[in-house]
């Protein structure tokens, strides 16, 4: 049961180590996720403030930007679909080494308890065999005592 034990806890550290690779890779996903989104909004602030302009001169130019901004916005949030979608699979990934985690110290706690029970088993058998051989003594010595008394 001892090297059933140390097995479990060897592979409690390893599970426990996937989860904080994976939950830690989540985390850089998700600051990505927030940075692009940041970014596009960044965009849209500068499309309403620099569109605003009401000279004719500027109307050729505004044209161009507004495109140009367009563009960039479709890029960002291409790739930020990009993004959540590795964002969703790390979550899984994340689910299932905590799964693993979670099963790994469910058996720990189940061969402990089947451990601490034949332990007390053994004890109340030891503890029942002395009581028995006691017994067995108390009545030869009553015995001896009154064959002799």
């Amino acid at each position: 049961m001892t090297r059933r034990l140390a097995t479990l806890a060897m592979l409690g550290r390893l599970y426990d180590r996937k989860l904080s690779l994976c939950a830690a890779d989540l985390a850089a996903l998700q600051d990505q996720a927030s940075g692009l989104e940041a970014q596009r909004a960044e965009l849209d602030r500068r499309r309403h403030e620099e569109t605003a302009v009401e000279m004719t001169e500027a109307m050729h130019y505004t044209a161009r930007f507004l495109l140009t901004l367009r563009k960039e916005r479709d890029r960002l949030t291409a790739e930020k679909d990009g993004v959540e979608k590795a964002v969703e699979a790390k979550r899984e990934d994340v689910l299932e080494a905590w799964r693993d985690l979670r099963c790994n110290a469910q058996l720990r706690e189940t061969i402990l308890a089947r451990i601490l029970e034949d332990n007390q088993r053994r004890e109340q058998s030891e503890a029942d065999e002395r009581g028995t051989v006691d017994h067995a003594r108390a009545r030869s010595v009553n015995r001896r005592s009154a064959l002799l008394g």
